[in-house]
């Protein structure tokens, strides 16, 4: 999509452009949650088809989209630029999916695992790291390399890039993190918990388009700088909540947040592609799209480790529980409050050094 845009757009114009793709991109985190929880709460009938409170739904639904994509993209979808034949390395092509697996696993494992765990933890990231770093090395030696990682010599790239990196963890982590802490500290149902994220997530997806029209005028610098200031801004606030805190107060707090991510993201994504020339474009994306979905996977791994071991540290045992109902309940709003305080201060840490 990038590629397309940076292809069939002048300069001038490339900024509104991936700001309206933003939007269609933004629109995710928006329906995504509220679909789910309405999903959840109870069963539904839609012209006589019974959609059932399962979590296997979840999946049934986007696969049924998509098939209508894969069904309708060959009548849709146009080719819009020259196609070239060039030839598949293998050995980058399993370099790269095994080495970005082990290491992903290797993350993912820690919330289950602890970071101790020498086979399921420590080996696979270190065996990821290794065969990440020959996959690099062997594309400096190729002549039509796999993913041409020279697109980081560009210091401009990689500023922007990094910068997107930050934005994307701080929103994927919050994402991953806020809906846990609504259900098991403020009680709420998979459907409420998705409903006080909804309007931060439409601002998000509205802001996108609007991002990329300042971009055009102004721009990325004043843009990063407001969208990591009011990322900040609204993130420090949630390391204080508890469960007294109004549902209210916890929308306009996300609200600002994600209006944050949709000033800044767009524009620093277009930045980051504006900086290389158009024919090492592609490698760009396939670079900054890769940044963007490892430090996703790992910030969210490293987050779920964070809830889970440290809530393991500070709730009440199931002895009380059974003993003392009441006494459990009012212990087991810190000790689910405690590692959500932490997970949000992580990202909080990112920011400001962006902003000062």
């Amino acid at each position: 999509m990038q590629m397309v845009i940076l292809n069939i757009y002048d300069k001038s114009e490339q900024g509104l452009a991936m700001g309206l793709a933003g939007l269609v991109v933004g629109m995710s985190p928006a329906i995504g949650p509220t679909l789910t929880g309405w999903i959840l709460d109870k069963s539904h009938t839609i012209l006589g088809l019974t959609i059932s409170a399962s979590w296997r739904t979840m999946f049934v639904i986007p696969l049924i989209i998509f098939v209508i994509a894969l069904i309708l993209s060959p009548f849709l979808i146009k080719n819009v630029l020259p196609t070239k034949h060039v030839k598949l390395d293998v050995l980058s092509l399993a370099q790269s999916s095994i080495g970005f697996g082990l290491f992903l696993i290797g993350f993912t494992n820690v919330a289950s695992d602890g970071w101790g765990d020498w086979k399921n933890v420590i080996l696979p990231i270190i065996v990821g790291i290794t065969l990440i770093g020959w996959f690099a090395g062997r594309q400096l030696h190729l002549k039509q390399p796999f993913l041409d990682i020279r697109v980081f010599k560009s210091a401009n790239f990689s500023y922007t890039t990094l910068a997107v990196v930050l934005v994307t963890m701080a929103m994927y982590g919050v994402e991953m993190v806020l809906p846990t802490y609504l259900q098991n500290v403020h009680g709420m149902t998979p459907l409420h918990s998705g409903l006080t994220l909804l309007p931060g997530a439409l601002l998000m997806g509205f802001m996108s388009p609007i991002a990329g029209l300042l971009y055009n005028k102004v721009g990325v610098k004043p843009l990063a700088l407001a969208g990591f200031a009011l990322l900040g801004i609204g993130t420090l606030p949630f390391v204080f909540i508890n469960a007294a805190t109004p549902a209210t107060v916890i929308t306009i707090m996300y609200t600002l947040r994600m209006v944050g991510v949709g000033l800044a993201l767009m524009p620093l994504t277009t930045a980051a592609m504006a900086a290389l020339p158009l024919d090492k474009a592609t490698d760009g994306t396939a670079a900054n799209n890769t940044a963007r979905q490892v430090s996703s996977s790992v910030v969210v791994a490293i987050l779920t480790s964070v809830v889970q071991n440290v809530t393991a540290n500070h709730m009440p045992t199931h002895a009380t529980k059974l003993a003392d109902p009441l006494r459990y309940a009012q212990h087991a709003c810190p000790g689910s409050k405690s590692p959500l305080s932490l997970a949000w201060s992580l990202p909080l840490s990112a920011y400001w050094p962006w902003v000062l």
